[in-house]
């Protein structure tokens, strides 16, 4: 019986998409789950009989990928997903939005299963569709990532000439040390942010084939929501006016940061439901366009000695 504590996840970047370097030297990831995998379709017969059973049944396209999800830390291995998902290069520290499409392939190990069990899971042309970061007041900041991909193999034995890295221990960051702006301002009453990265991906099947092409990548969508105390209608006044604003927040461990800045947006929705005798909460939806000062519509900033 496989334990999730006795359980590995490794990747590795690929030259070619789909295809696995020789000899490869795996980074183990550090994540708080995981189901990266394969799922397929059900094809069920429609024909009719006079006996009311179900003809046939068969499965349809493999449907490689699931998430992944963790805690935000200054890791390099989580530094190379943010690449990736963006689709740009970390520039002086700074990463935005970009068109280049970056591939994996990944490797689960399930170590308490015997040697004579498939305990190793590969799959290739890993290509991250979303990412989601989430800072809520107390808690340690948190992101989730989606993967889709297209091969799927399992095996006794770890790919041939495969070298395994160790995980970094970097300290994880919080909610609490950073900071928040809104409109150029520090704002102090707001509880959580989440923000949503989506690369409009869709995987491209063809008769012949079960498994997809490359697949199709559409414009980085960068939406989310803030929570905040109801005590100015500052922000609301700002959907109500369709309003410009920006939005940055830092999230820290003491000594290394991340700044994600969303230099050009908009609110979408917001106002302040009463559902108790506590505290008025505001959700604010927004939605980030390009800012031709900025050029993107996300930025994000790495700080080390902060």
């Amino acid at each position: 019986m496989a334990d999730g504590s006795r359980h590995s996840l490794f990747h590795i970047p690929e030259a070619a998409y789909a295809v696995t370097p020789t000899t490869p030297e795996f980074k183990k990831c550090r994540y708080v789950t995981c189901t990266l995998g394969i799922t397929k379709d059900s094809l069920k017969s429609s024909e009719l009989r006079s006996d009311r059973q179900i003809a046939d049944f068969r499965l349809g396209q493999n449907k490689v990928g699931g998430a992944i999800t963790g805690e935000l830390s200054m890791d390099p291995e989580l530094q190379t997903f943010l690449e990736a998902t963006l689709g740009g290069t970390w520039t002086e520290n700074v990463l935005k939005v970009g068109t280049t499409r970056r591939s994996f392939s990944f490797l689960r190990h399930f170590e308490d299963m015997a040697n004579t069990e498939k305990a190793w899971m590969l799959l290739n042309g890993g290509e991250f569709s979303t990412l989601s970061i989430t800072a809520s007041a107390g808690k340690i900041a948190t992101y989730s990532a989606d993967v889709i991909g297209k091969g799927f193999a399992i095996a006794t034995a770890a790919p041939t000439g495969a070298t395994f890295d160790a995980a970094s221990s970097v300290p994880v960051m919080d909610a609490f040390t950073g900071t928040i702006s809104e409109g150029g301002s520090a704002i102090a009453v707001v509880t959580e942010v989440q923000m949503k990265l989506d690369n409009g991906m869709d995987r491209k099947f063809v008769l012949g084939s079960k498994d997809t092409l490359h697949p199709q990548q559409g414009v980085s969508d960068v939406s989310g929501s803030i929570s905040a105390y109801f005590e100015s209608t500052a922000l609301f006044e700002k959907f109500l006016a369709e309003s410009s604003t920006s939005l940055s927040f830092q999230l820290s461990n003491g000594s290394s940061s991340y700044t994600f800045s969303l230099p050009n947006l908009k609110y979408t929705s917001g106002q302040p439901d009463v559902s108790s005798a506590g505290a008025v909460l505001a959700t604010m939806n927004f939605q980030a366009v390009l800012s031709p000062t900025d050029g993107t519509q996300l930025s994000i900033t790495r700080a080390t000695g902060v």
